[in-house]
């Protein structure tokens, strides 16, 4: 599976009775060309998404199990999934999510859903004792952060993909930079480049250069006009690229997060979930 794809968790709701969206979800709306059923829960999207209609946020306002507290609250996207369960394979390889395999399985039982819920917790204990692998962007001797609209901001960085082969993060017209289980690694795009394994890439006054492990200096000359970058919102401003150890439970938080909640929802309704690519 790729590590970038991007899944959606969703809550089996037809078995939940008491939900304000159900007589809508039941009830036909009217017949499409080909014959098919239309409930009145699907005209009444359509509406929202063409005419602005916020009958669906009110109805769905009322309802116990809008975990997001929007329309439809009771699904949402979940990024870095594939990410997470690698690192809980590394981590705690004897866990319930360690074992999951979503090329097979992404609908889950209420009985696994129980157990999936009890599992993330001692999961989320299990990555707040240990480390992961990244690669952190600084400025000026501080981590370069990133802001949410909920006010809340986290550090920058890279994450290590558990795999033992290096994996590209960032490219250029002129280099690639992967990071590996212990350090970054640089290539050119044209000219054969060291071998040597970074523990952090620097941009100042005198261009760009890198730290290799055994703690040489190896300076970056500029192919196709260009160094190597790591910083998509200002590729050329100075700063560095650390290798570092985050505590896991830091780094995958938005998973952990989002399966804690939605699994604990859905065990206490009594029912289940399901994880599906969305892109």
């Amino acid at each position: 599976m790729a590590d970038n794809t991007i899944y959606e968790i969703i809550l089996d709701i037809v078995p939940v009775r008491m939900r304000p969206c159900r007589p809508y979800q039941e009830k036909i709306s009217d017949y499409a060309s080909d014959g098919r059923r239309r409930f009145e829960w699907e005209t009444m999207r359509h509406n929202k998404l063409l005419r602005g209609d916020n009958t669906v946020d009110n109805i769905c306002a009322e309802c116990a199990i809008n975990i997001l507290q929007t329309a439809e609250g009771c699904k949402s996207a979940v990024f870095g999934l594939e990410l997470f369960l690698k690192a809980a394979a590394r981590l705690s390889p004897d866990s319930v999510w360690a074992g999951l395999t979503l090329e097979q399985e992404n609908n889950f039982s209420v009985q696994k859903t129980m157990e999936l819920a009890e599992d993330i917790i001692k999961l989320e204990k299990i990555f707040s004792e240990n480390t992961w692998k990244v690669a952190q962007l600084w400025a000026y001797d501080e981590p370069v952060m990133e802001y949410f609209e909920d006010g809340s901001s986290r550090p920058r960085y890279f994450t290590w993909n558990g795999e033992l082969q290096p994996f590209p993060i960032y490219s250029n017209e002129g280099y690639q930079i992967y990071l590996c289980s212990n350090g970054i690694l640089v290539r050119s795009n044209f000219e054969d480049t060291s071998s040597h394994i970074y523990s952090k890439l620097v941009r100042d006054e005198t261009g760009v250069f890198g730290m290799s492990k055994e703690g040489e200096k190896v300076v970056f000359k500029p192919v196709m006009a260009r160094c190597p970058e790591w910083d998509k919102e200002d590729p050329r401003g100075y700063g560095e690229l650390r290798f570092v150890d985050m505590n896991a439970a830091d780094v995958f938080r938005d998973a952990l997060d989002m399966l804690i909640v939605f699994t604990d929802v859905a065990h206490k309704a009594k029912t289940s979930f399901s994880l599906n690519v969305v892109m």
